[in-house]
């Protein structure tokens, strides 16, 4: 089912539904009062409620960041200032403006970056990560 919030109103909020399969929301609906952080959430009878989220965890984000470590031909292994135990799924990283491919062109373990034979970064290129953390 899709909710689409029209209106709010000081605490109040009107919904809209687009599905015509609720069991106990109906369209136009006035769901009560709803404070700064809370989220619309439904049981499984239907039933909708504002909730607070237990927890919520906001990703911090690198961009463009240059890893430290020789661009020499020879150096293989870069080091990320911020990666932690989360950056492995969302990194993004580029050698000349080129995405490079993990497993293939390099291993990323904890917060180092470690390039493959045939990918290693030669004087003159350019490496660039975006990543969460």
């Amino acid at each position: 089912m899709k909710i689409i919030i029209t209106t709010i109103l000081a605490t109040l909020a009107v919904v809209t539904l687009v599905a015509a399969t609720a069991s106990r929301i109906t369209a136009n609906q006035i769901l009560g009062s709803q404070t700064p952080g809370q989220v619309l959430t439904t049981t499984a009878a239907g039933v909708a409620n504002w909730s607070t989220p237990t927890t919520t965890t906001i990703p911090n984000f690198s961009d463009a960041e240059v890893p430290a470590g020789a661009i020499n031909g020879t150096n293989t292994s870069f080091t990320l200032t911020k990666a932690n135990g989360n950056t492995g799924n969302s990194l993004v990283l580029t050698r000349n403006g080129v995405v490079q491919s993990v497993n293939n062109d390099y291993t990323l373990t904890g917060n180092t970056v470690q390039f493959s034979t045939g990918s290693i970064p030669q004087t003159g290129d350019t490496i660039q990560c975006w990543y969460r953390y």
